[in-house]
């Protein structure tokens, strides 16, 4: 077998290259770099050319053009996905028979089947652990932090934009949502919530940014723009507020841009060997789930589980159907279950360490990107 691997112009990430290298299958990875948004003509014939070559495709995150040359040339084209939702999937590539997308939520692939998407699978984010102890480092001092967070605090322009010109009820309705659901995570999905009224007023003005030609369903669509990132924002803001009396540390792009919203110690982005050390030596690392991923564990979970790290994360319905909850992770449902089970673990020095132990046990065992890469290829017949 020979795989052909094609990043995309915004990720080149090896780590599924890592997993097929492991599995002693011939891989090369292909010069040209995809878009992930749209299908560039240009690049569809010369890359018909270069699969003559192979077997079949791969790539992180499904690419349309990609999608295409592979249609063309009859070749399986394999993805993994970890965004959720990537709006490339709702495009008609997505759905050809050549196609074979893998997602980490189920209830994406619930969704993305409804919309046509056949061949769409469910496969858990990988644990690369191979290439984590490949850094061989001892943490430093510098990273022991108490509580840490590596993420985004997100805004959403959109919501901006409808609060300031939409009528007051409407605007009323949508806070109202909003303040259901902040931190509260069993209160359930942020989908369904809109009046069919205001989902036709708002996809006015969505079908403008060029949807029209895609597969979702609109109120989804809608929703998605308007409550992921707001709400996601408000979640994390509250969290990472919450336990001031601790050692609370973001690490964000752009940091001194939320000096006037959070209490907590504020630090630059670091790369992808630091990271890996802030997870092994923080005391808790923190895992607040961008609200658009409806039942999936994020990536940001596994890669701490991989550096041995303990994950304190807002309940998730996967994670009780792929993790043990209190042994291997822990969860919080609600700000206040969250300040408590943050004083607690901080305070329990040896239970901390045998849930962070037990983690690294699971993802080395059941989770590791080899053993996830050859379901892949045996889920759709190729081993």
């Amino acid at each position: 077998m020979r795989i052909l691997f094609v990043h995309s112009l915004t990720i080149q990430r090896d780590d599924i290259l890592w997993g097929i290298i492991e599995l002693g299958i011939d891989v090369e990875s292909s010069t040209t770099l995809v878009d992930l948004d749209a299908v560039e003509e240009d690049k569809v014939e010369s890359l018909v050319e270069e699969l003559a070559g192979y077997d079949l495709a791969f790539s992180q995150n499904f690419s349309a053009t990609l999608a295409e040359a592979c249609h063309i040339a009859g070749k399986p084209y394999l993805s993994w996905t970890y965004d959720s939702p990537l709006v490339a999937l709702y495009r008609k590539e997505a759905a050809y028979k050549t196609s074979y997308p893998f997602h980490f939520d189920k209830k994406q692939c619930q969704r993305l089947k409804a919309a046509g998407v056949t061949n769409i699978r469910h496969m858990p984010l990988p644990a690369n652990i191979r290439k984590y102890e490949s850094y061989g480092f001892v943490p430093p001092s510098a990273y022991k932090f108490d509580i840490s967070f590596i993420g985004q605090i997100y805004e959403s322009p959109f919501y901006n934009q409808v609060k300031n010109g939409a009528p007051d009820f409407m605007v009323s309705h949508l806070e109202n949502i909003l303040g259901s659901l902040t931190c509260n995570y069993r209160e359930g999905s942020i989908f369904g919530r809109l009046y069919p009224n205001e989902v036709d007023a708002l996809f006015q003005v969505i079908n403008k940014k060029g949807f029209d030609d895609h597969l979702f369903d609109k109120a989804y669509m809608i929703e998605n723009l308007l409550f992921a990132n707001e709400l996601s924002g408000r979640d994390r803001v509250a969290i990472l507020n919450g336990t001031d009396d601790l050692d609370v540390n973001l690490i964000t792009h752009n940091p001194d841009r939320y000096k006037e919203v959070l209490k907590c110690k504020l630090h630059p982005p670091v790369c992808r060997e630091d990271m890996y050390k802030i997870f092994a030596s923080s005391k808790i690392n923190l895992n607040i789930t961008l609200r658009s991923i409806e039942s999936g564990i994020p990536q940001r979970v596994i890669d701490i589980m991989t550096a041995g790290g303990f994950v304190l994360t807002n309940y998730q319905e996967e994670v009780s159907e792929l993790f043990d909850e209190d042994k291997e992770i822990v969860t919080f449902s609600c700000l206040d279950e969250y300040r408590d089970k943050a004083h607690y673990y901080i305070a329990h020095e040896e239970e901390r360490a045998a849930i962070a132990a037990a983690g690294l046990k699971k993802v080395r065992e059941e989770y590791n990107i080899t053993k996830l890469v050859e379901k892949m290829l045996t889920q759709v017949g190729l081993l």
